[in-house]
């Protein structure tokens, strides 16, 4: 009773959130497609097919502005068996191409540039980190390419890795507009490292080897830095700042920035369904407990792939069929609280209208006679679809005669209330829905 009249008062002083609702409402009436993450309420929206074909595993941009991918748009008749166990592969059909997807403006957009797909072979796809530039590597024969696109001003640049001082070097960085830093490690813990650097406009190699002390090398975008880890202590050694200029380390003159972004939802494949639910921020999950509606969405589908943007606008699944885009929605206070109205007044009006059925059935069955007050459930049973609509309804009337009612329209044979208003069934079975003001005194809640 007391949660019932705080959310009332709740209510009469304004916008509705979702902490306020007390927890067994939420437990009557859950809300479809709703999860929680943070402490606020996700609504996950109907997904949209944005590519027909088979898809490679898509590579979301940092900034969550453009996803990559490649496909075919009639692989996906070729597909034996689209399970992962077949391997993160690229090479998803004879056709493959290309397609970037403009998250913004929704536009999907068949790059050119590439070889002719036969005997192309795809080795890597991904966005450089903390940079707009993707990275696709492969090789037709034995002539090993790679390309870099920038999708905001269309560069374009084509790099010829049969001419690389080292294979298997891995990019880390665009720096600038005139070369390419790549790096490969050489040798194990305390060994030296190789950077080659590629020349965009002289297209031209040289190479550098750094005594990297056991470093790792990364990059946020703007600077590549070789970092020390000591595990024995769990704690990073020693960091230093790699000058493309000069090609040798020095002391970190551009203090580092974090780059590496994790979505704000979690999203997984089951059994071929996609699965949305709280979030993970790189250490732990959102610890949203206790909430009946931080139950996971499940979207029925036969999904083998699926992940989710770092804004958190979207998530996205790959199936036999092609991409598929789900748009997610985090709801205000008030966009919360006029979808949970919403959703307690359809599911009461469900509620009622299952009932009012029952009763006119039962009614037509025994000579217009309603059932008795004090058993008005298990004889309503048999007319019922689903037994458990008759919880919350209050039936009013006790075993009265239909036709002897003067006016059933204006008859109240018994009512669904909610903190929103209430479904009422009539003596003649239609059933109204009238709205609770938010004004309205606790006094009718106490009654109820």
């Amino acid at each position: 009773m007391m949660r019932i009249q705080a959310l009332m008062c709740c209510l009469a002083a304004g916008v509705l959130a979702l902490g306020q609702v007390p927890t067994d409402l939420l437990l009557q009436y859950p809300v479809p497609n709703l999860f929680v993450s943070g402490g606020k309420a996700v609504y996950v929206l109907p997904p949209r097919q944005v590519f027909f074909g088979s898809v490679s595993p898509v590579e979301v941009r940092d900034d969550s502005q453009y996803l990559a991918f490649i496909g075919d748009q009639d692989g996906n008749q070729s597909i034996p068996d689209p399970s992962p166990y077949r391997g993160y592969t690229f090479n998803v059909g004879p056709q493959k191409a290309l397609y970037l997807l403009n998250l913004a403006s929704g536009e999907t957009v068949r790059l050119a540039g590439l070889p002719d797909s036969d005997n192309f072979v795809i080795s890597d796809l991904h966005w450089l980190t903390g940079s707009k530039e993707l990275y696709l590597s492969g090789y037709k024969n034995e002539d090993a390419f790679a390309i870099l696109y920038e999708p905001e001003s269309k560069r374009l640049v084509d790099i010829r890795m049969a001419d690389a001082p080292a294979k298997n070097i891995l990019p880390l960085l665009v720096a600038g507009q005139d070369a390419v830093v790549f790096f490969e490690p050489i040798g194990g813990k305390g060994g030296t490292t190789q950077l080659s650097i590629y020349s965009i406009a002289g297209r031209t190699w040289k190479t550098v080897q750094l005594d990297a002390n056991g470093a790792s090398f990364y990059s946020d975008g703007q600077h590549i830095y070789s970092v020390a880890y000591d595990r024995e202590i769990d704690d990073i050694r020693a960091i230093q700042e790699f000058d493309v200029a000069s090609g040798r380390l020095g002391p970190v003159v551009h203090p580092m920035h974090e780059v590496q972004k994790y979505p704000p939802y979690n999203v997984w494949v089951d059994k071929g369904n996609v699965i949305i639910g709280e979030g993970w921020d790189g250490q732990q999950f959102s610890k949203t407990e206790g909430r009946p509606a931080n139950i996971p969405v499940r979207i029925p589908a036969e999904a083998f792939w699926a992940g989710c943007t770092n804004d958190g606008r979207f998530a996205y699944s790959v199936d036999r069929s092609g991409l598929n885009l789900i748009p997610l929605k985090a709801l205000t206070d008030a966009e919360f609280e006029a979808l949970f109205r919403d959703n307690v007044r359809n599911q009461a009006m469900r509620r009622a209208k299952q009932v009012a059925t029952a009763m006119m059935i039962y009614g037509s069955d025994y000579d217009d006679l309603l059932p008795p007050v004090d058993d008005w459930q298990s004889r309503i049973d048999p007319y019922m679809k689903n037994r458990e609509l008759a919880n919350g309804f209050v039936y009013l009337l006790n075993g009265d005669d239909l036709s002897k009612i003067s006016d059933p329209s204006n008859t109240t044979l018994g009512v669904v209330d909610t903190p929103f208003g209430s479904a009422t069934v009539r003596a003649d079975g239609s059933v109204v829905w009238k709205d609770r003001p938010k004004t309205a005194t606790l006094r009718s809640i106490g009654q109820d």
